[in-house]
């Protein structure tokens, strides 16, 4: 038996809100019109099946990325540097690797830093790359959710994730998030 036409609505609302969603986002999502979702909400028009199912799975798909974790979205091969390591070394691992930048990670596994292709750009290849380091990437926990590990994206080339007890096990950077 399908579900009343009220119920679907309701699942519809309680969903785009927790998506956090204007009527105009989901629309655009589901290839709707915006005046078609608000007359939708307000139980002021009786859509065809299809237009409901566009809905229904814009939103299902939105709420499935939202709940992907950061060791679903990472990359477990980390390329990392250790503090003796030299700009002439840190600028060929970039080339060979084609990074732009790598964390910088001391004996005990300590994310300490990072270097960039900016910051080592004009330095003296002999120098040690403790030297020419920015602030170290970010990190979270392998459960963190999408969302937030996108906020850090907007302020950081990538963040790293860390599995308690064994350190950074993964990298995500903006490609990762696509």
């Amino acid at each position: 038996m399908l579900p009343a036409f009220e119920d679907v609505r309701d699942r519809i609302v309680h969903r785009r809100k927790q998506v956090g969603l204007t009527q105009a986002e989901l629309a655009k999502e589901a290839d709707v019109s915006q005046s078609f979702v608000a007359k939708l909400e307000r139980g002021q028009s009786t859509p065809n099946y299809d237009a409901v199912a566009r809905l229904y799975n814009a939103l299902e798909d939105m709420v499935r990325d939202e709940e992907q974790s950061a060791v679903e979205l990472m990359t477990s091969y980390v390329v990392t540097l250790s503090p003796e390591d030299t700009v002439r070394y840190a600028s060929s691992v970039m080339k060979t690797e084609n990074y732009s930048q790598i964390p910088v990670v001391d004996g005990s596994g300590k994310n300490i830093g990072t270097v960039t292709t900016m910051s080592v750009l004009h330095a003296d290849p002999d120098d040690d790359i403790t030297d020419h380091m920015e602030a170290p990437l970010p990190e979270v926990p392998e459960g963190t959710s999408r969302t937030a590990v996108s906020e850090l994206l907007k302020t950081s080339n990538a963040v790293l994730v860390n599995r308690q007890g064994e350190g950074i096990t993964g990298i995500i950077s903006a490609a990762d998030i696509l």
